[in-house]
């Protein structure tokens, strides 16, 4: 698979800038083949399973149990050939808010987020965990992070499906109960500087390599909150020094600084899979706002956000 003109196209298409900045083209060109891998995989595992169901209408096994259909709503989800743990979710509108808890958000690739479910609609974190370097860490691969910018979100997602058409850019949400974030560790200023530094910056003498001892605050927190970087690791090994980092945050729409939950320790990880579990959406950007579903826990009622939750209007 090479880089023909329509990826290059997509890859620099300025409507997409804000993320596009935060690496460099042939960091996003290596995205979007592993994505382009990644639903393909994704493909062969539905369209087996989809022969498997054949076969067994055609010569039934004994030793195979037969399984319910299972049938779309009417309409939208007559055409959209969905993964198929979705079938386990439910159609329910996304809210804004809801008392006692914050809402957390992930786009990028529908393969991808869904791989965060299992079979039976549980939940697995560890299927959602950033590859490094990441802002905070050079070399962890057990991080797991979120943005409360929903519009950033929507952006990766929509940056995603760009990139590669055959797959659809989705949301992921979670509603994270507000104890859970209360005890954590802020990083801004001068400390993001360097620890972004050290953790995507040049190696240029074993000192780059040693994190300086005034920052292992920040990677030992439970959960780390700052400010997302928008500047590529091509463009932050052409600086002078971790100074040259100030101010590249990436944007909002509105031009706010967006932010990051990096939830680090795998006791509060492992927190936020019990507590979410029945509160999390997903939501398909190729169809939204009309395709959005939760994963309600099975004793739930299908009304689980209560009357406290403010719901998205156009969900």
């Amino acid at each position: 698979m090479g880089i023909d003109s329509d990826l290059t196209d997509a890859i620099l298409d300025s409507n997409f800038d804000k993320i596009r900045k935060s690496k460099s083209a042939s960091a996003w060109a290596i995205d979007t083949f592993r994505t382009s891998w990644e639903f393909l995989e994704g493909l062969d595992k539905r369209v087996r399973r989809k022969k498997d169901e054949a076969d067994r209408l055609v010569t039934p096994s004994p030793s195979i149990a037969p399984r319910p259909a299972i049938r779309d709503k009417p309409g939208l989800l007559d055409s959209y050939k969905e993964p198929p743990v979705l079938k386990l979710a439910t159609m329910a509108a996304m809210p804004d808010s809801i008392d006692g808890k914050i809402m957390l958000h992930k786009g990028g690739a529908m393969t991808r987020l869904v791989s965060a479910f299992n079979e039976d609609g549980s939940l697995n974190v560890a299927k959602l965990f950033s590859a490094p370097p990441t802002d905070f860490h050079r070399t962890r691969a057990d991080l797991l992070c979120f943005t409360k910018n929903i519009d950033i979100a929507e952006q990766y997602a929509d940056f995603s499906q760009r990139r590669v058409p055959a797959e659809e850019g989705a949301v992921l949400s979670f509603a994270v109960p507000t104890e859970l974030v209360d005890e954590h560790r802020e990083i801004f200023g001068r400390d993001w500087q360097r620890l972004l530094w050290w953790a995507r910056g040049p190696v240029r003498s074993l000192d780059d390599v040693q994190l300086p001892a005034s920052l292992t605050q920040y990677t030992e927190a439970p959960l780390l909150i700052g400010y997302i970087c928008g500047m590529a690791d091509d463009k932050i090994a052409r600086l002078e020094s971790s100074s040259g980092l100030a101010g590249q945050y990436m944007k909002t729409k509105n031009d706010a600084n967006a932010s990051q939950y990096v939830f680090q320790a795998t006791s509060v990880q492992a927190e936020l899979q019990a507590q979410c579990a029945g509160w999390v959406w997903i939501r398909s950007m190729r169809f939204s706002p009309e395709f959005t579903k939760r994963f309600f826990l099975k004793e739930d009622d299908n009304g689980g956000e209560g009357s406290s939750g403010q719901r998205r209007g156009s969900n």
